[in-house]
This record gives structure tokens, C-alpha cells and sequence, in this order.
């Protein structure tokens, strides 16, 4: 079984649904394994580029400094919903399901 992990903390609306901090994870590096982050974090440079992550590390350190600049507006909200939902019809499409 596979989870949703983060590589910043869920907690981080800033992050939290940001395609670049959440990838497929085994259940139990996920959820019990702790020890781990510092091996996931050189994979996901690897994966996303020391920009990218640079970028996350940005919006995580800014969001402790100004809170309420990354309050997501419902508007914001509902354009993820979209996207996600056009997303999951296209790879469902794609499996033939």
C-alpha cells in the first residue's frame, strides 16, 4: 500500500498540495519511520532539482514569517478540485477504466 507523502509537513498549506512536496510513499516510511527524511530529501532534489526544492523551503520558511500570506482562498480551493478531477478523468481514461 502506498501513501501520500510530504516532505514538508501536511500542517504547511503552502505546501500541501503543491505537486513538488507530495509523492507516492510506502505505508510504512510514511507513517513510522522518521529516520528517513534526510534519504527522501536527496531523492526529491534529485527528482524535482535544487530549485524547486529551494522554492518549497521558501514558501515553508515565509509562511512562518507571514502566516497570512498563504491563507488559500476558496477560489484557489476550487481550482485545485478542477484540476485534480481533469486530471484523475484523463489517467482513468488512459487505464481503460
Amino acid at each position: 500500500m502506498m501513501d501520500a507523502g510530504h516532505y514538508f509537513s501536511r500542517v504547511h498549506t503552502a505546501t500541501r498540495w503543491d505537486d513538488n512536496n507530495v509523492h507516492a510513499e510506502c505505508s510504512y516510511c510514511n507513517r513510522f519511520k522518521s529516520d528517513h527524511l534526510e534519504a527522501y530529501r536527496e531523492h526529491l532534489i534529485a527528482k524535482i532539482g535544487q530549485q524547486k526544492f529551494d522554492l518549497l523551503k521558501w514558501k515553508i520558511k515565509d509562511a512562518k514569517d507571514h502566516p497570512e500570506k498563504y491563507k488559500m482562498t476558496d477560489f484557489e480551493y476550487e481550482q485545485l478540485i478542477k484540476y485534480y478531477k481533469t486530471l484523475n478523468k484523463k489517467l482513468r481514461k488512459e487505464k481503460g477504466l
